[in-house]
């Protein structure tokens, strides 16, 4: 299937090596969350306030909060796409 050379296409699935790394509560103290998610945790925060972050949370205490590993992914992948980059010279 040829794609255009400046479009973009919804992500099928987060890769594996993500998928593996996610533990199954993902705090959004933890150092790793922005690594993983691409997101920091203050933007994070900034979504659920809005209702826009994932459909699950899990709060511990005032402050701590965590996403299970499912509802996370799910929501990760639906805001995922895969952009193709415009090349000079290049047609398809």
């Amino acid at each position: 299937m040829a794609q255009h050379a400046n479009s973009s296409i919804l992500a099928p699935s987060l890769p594996n090596e993500i998928l593996d790394s996610i533990p199954p509560v993902l705090w959004r103290t933890d150092p790793l969350f922005k690594t993983l998610t691409g997101i920091s945790r203050r933007s994070m925060a900034n979504m659920d306030s809005l209702g826009q972050g994932p459909s699950e949370r899990i709060v511990m205490g005032k402050s701590r909060v965590g996403y299970p590993k499912a509802a996370l992914v799910e929501w990760l992948a639906k805001r995922m796409r895969v952009d193709f980059p415009t090349v000079k010279g290049v047609t398809k």
